[in-house]
């Protein structure tokens, strides 16, 4: 039992923050945390019974081998599957930075496992505790990408079975330069009538607000763009309340609790969106003080990888000293190695 306790440590104290907000990403740090350190024991077993003379040497060396081949080959095969995603999505949605992350991290991937590769034929030392240095920032970089995505998919599935009548049901605007609704809003929109049908089928009558101001390149706002859409697909005029000062996330949900305290809406919101983008919008909320979930409506599979990896440096951003704080204590040892060896 001991040897587990630092994983029921983390555990516990991922299930009071849960409990307390789950609309926050340390939920799923911890709940990472909990998992990787409940397999450590697992791996120390593993490790003893490699080599503790319960295997010839030869099946020892056989089983590594194995081991190594198998992470080998998932890693290789990620990444290759990372770049053939970047490349789809470039090709679709136009060479953009955002639209190239999917490929950058893929091809980051290859590029340091060829590296780590390249130095099993070298004598030189120095390549390889660069590489091995160089980990640590990426483990930092990585082991926050994962248990984002562990949590945000977890959460989406606690939002989506959240029982409780919304007060409002709320929709953050996408971009509109032509004055038409696309695909991508278009899925927003059509999920949250559907939320907004059911409740006020099961007797309750929340508004339902549009969020989004105008860009350089609209001809309107995207609230008044959004309006229009979910008033011709039934939706009575006057439960629609629109929020057209927003130009980002956070903005779309502080003018909008603004929106809903004036209406006395606000004790509890449904807001939706697209599902890459639900969890970063339930951290908002938490932040700008706004009650309720995010629910996330489906997005093309293809644009998925890229869009959640956006998102994640999104909420890099979002924290942005914590992070850099993170990051630099992560790379002391690389740049105390590198330093060491310019002047040696």
């Amino acid at each position: 039992m001991p040897i587990f306790l630092p994983a029921l440590l983390c555990l516990l104290v991922a299930v009071i923050l849960m409990l307390w907000d789950p609309r926050r990403l340390s939920v799923g740090i911890f709940l990472l945390a909990a998992l990787v350190l409940a397999g450590l024991p697992a791996s120390g077993i593993l490790l003893r019974t490699l080599l503790g003379g319960r295997l010839s040497s030869t099946q020892s060396t056989w089983t590594l081998l194995v081991v190594i081949a198998v992470l080998l080959a998932f890693t290789v095969t990620l990444g290759v599957l990372l770049v053939v995603n970047g490349v789809m999505v470039v090709k679709r949605e136009g060479r953009t930075l955002a639209n190239l992350l999917s490929l950058l991290l893929g091809a980051g991937i290859l590029g340091y496992t060829l590296a780590a590769c390249l130095t099993m034929f070298t004598t030189n030392l120095y390549p390889f505790l660069t590489l091995l240095l160089l980990a640590f920032p990426l483990g930092y970089l990585g082991f926050g990408l994962v248990a984002m995505l562990l949590w945000s998919w977890l959460y989406g599935v606690w939002a989506r079975h959240r029982r409780r009548a919304p007060e409002s049901v709320v929709v953050l605007g996408a971009g509109v330069p032509d004055g038409r609704v696309r695909p991508l809003l278009a899925s927003r929109l059509d999920g949250a009538l559907r939320i907004w049908n059911r409740w006020t089928g099961a007797g309750a009558s929340p508004l339902l607000v549009a969020s989004g101001g105008q860009g350089a390149d609209e001809p309107d706002t995207e609230a008044a763009v959004m309006g229009r859409y979910l008033v011709a697909a039934g939706l009575p005029p006057e439960c629609l309340r629109l929020e057209e000062r927003s130009t980002t996330t956070q903005e779309n949900l502080r003018y909008t609790r603004r929106l809903l305290e004036d209406a006395q809406a606000a004790s509890w919101s449904v807001v939706v969106t697209n599902s890459f983008h639900a969890f970063r919008a339930a951290t908002l909320m938490r932040r700008e003080g706004l009650p309720g979930v995010a629910i996330g409506t489906p997005t093309a599979h293809y644009f998925w990888p890229s869009a959640m990896l956006r998102e994640y440096v999104a909420m890099l951003r979002d924290s942005l000293w914590l992070n850099a704080f993170g990051l630099i204590l992560s790379c002391l040892p690389l740049a105390a190695m590198l330093v060491g060896w310019t002047l040696s």
